[in-house]
C-alpha cells in the first residue's frame, strides 16, 4: 500500500473501529491485495468477520510419462564432483586448442571437435 493510501486507511478506523480495520489490513497482507478502495470494501462488505481462507499448499509432482524431469535437461551430465576438475579442465583446453571458423567450433572431420559453440 502506497503512502498516500495510509492516512486513508487510518481515517477508517473512525468509521469502523481501529481492531476491524487492523484485521482487515493483516486479512489484505495475507492476501497481497494493497489498494484502499479493496480494504475500504471489505470493512463495508464485513469481510473482517468472517475467517480468513486458507491458502492451497501444492500437491506431489504429477507423475506421467510425457513430462521430462530434470534428468532430461541436464543431458546426462554428471556433477562437477562426480567426473572431476581435472576431466573438466582437459576438455576445456581440448576445446582451446580446437580450430575455429568463424566463431564456431570446425567439425570433427575437419580435427576439430564439433559442438557449433562460440570460440572461448
Amino acid at each position: 500500500m502506497g503512502y498516500r493510501s495510509a492516512p486513508g486507511v487510518i481515517s477508517l478506523s473512525r468509521k469502523y473501529g481501529p481492531e476491524r480495520v487492523e484485521v482487515t489490513c493483516t486479512r489484505a497482507a495475507h492476501l497481497k491485495i494493497h489498494l484502499y478502495p479493496s480494504v475500504k470494501s471489505s470493512l463495508a462488505a464485513g469481510l473482517d468477520r468472517q475467517p480468513l481462507p486458507q491458502l492451497m499448499s501444492p500437491g506431489p509432482p504429477v507423475k506421467h510419462t510425457k513430462i521430462r524431469g530434470a534428468e532430461y535437461y541436464l543431458g546426462g551430465a554428471k556433477p562437477v564432483e562426480e567426473v572431476g576438475w581435472c576431466r573438466i579442465i582437459r576438455l576445456m583446453e581440448k576445446h582451446a586448442r580446437a580450430p575455429h571458423r568463424d566463431g564456431r567450433c570446425v567439425s570433427p572431420t575437419e580435427g576439430g571437435h564439433g559442438d557449433g559453440g562460440p570460440e572461448p
